[in-house]
């Protein structure tokens, strides 16, 4: 075991924070003595802005185009892909070959506009555009995500990533619903002027391998 020490801070965005965070920390932790892991949770710009700053190392989740600021750089982790979701008792979670349209009878949870998923609910399905809108709620929290699919037939968008680990605890299922253009980036963004130190490299390359890892898992799905 390695005898470094330090303090790497990363922001860390929802999607990032199920099993790829985790991963890389344990690794660290596992491999090292004296080093300590800072995860900043956040908004996308309140952590950009602590970036720039120099609060932030790195920050970790999907990566925004075109880029955000001109002293700022991106480097693609892993495509991720978005699926519709909802708890696994409801109507539609053992049905195949449905569609969007099927899903307009049931309260929808909607991202934050703001959000690449956000995004694509809004630009793609443009379900706010409909006679009569089915968003009911509007969240980036997982756990509110988590919490309120329980609670009865809600409907929602989210990364195939961040509920890998509920989809395997039988908490949220993907419905059967094709989407297209769906694939976002995730990757890493920092200072271009940041040079990581060993001990911050060390950290960087976990987060790339368990990226890897996760990009393998899912490929199939």
């Amino acid at each position: 075991m390695g005898t470094d020490k330090g303090t790497i801070v990363l922001g860390s965005l929802p999607l990032a924070r199920t099993t790829i965070v985790p991963k890389a920390i344990h690794a660290m932790v596992s491999s090292t003595t004296g080093v300590q892991v800072r995860v900043i949770d956040g908004r996308y710009a309140e952590l950009l802005r602590s970036l720039r700053e120099g609060d932030l190392d790195c920050l970790i989740g999907a990566l925004r185009y075109p880029p955000p600021a001109e002293d700022v750089e991106q480097k693609l982790l892993f495509r991720d892909a978005l699926a519709i979701v909802a708890h696994p008792s409801h109507p539609l979670a053992n049905k195949r070959d449905i569609d969007i349209e099927d899903t307009l009878a049931f309260p929808w949870i909607a991202p934050p506009r703001e959000t690449p998923a956000g995004q694509y609910l809004f630009e793609t399905l443009r379900l706010h555009e409909r006679k009569k809108s089915p968003v009911r709620v509007v969240s980036s929290s997982m756990a509110t995500l988590r919490g309120t699919l329980s609670e009865g037939t809600y409907v929602s968008i989210v990364s195939r990533h961040q509920i890998s680990v509920d989809e395997k605890l039988g908490m949220i299922a993907a419905l059967d619903i094709p989407l297209t253009g769906q694939t976002r980036d995730i990757g890493l963004t920092y200072r271009k002027e940041w040079r990581p130190t060993e001990t911050q490299a060390k950290f960087i390359e976990y987060l790339h391998q368990f990226s890897v890892q996760t990009s393998g898992s899912h490929a199939g799905q």
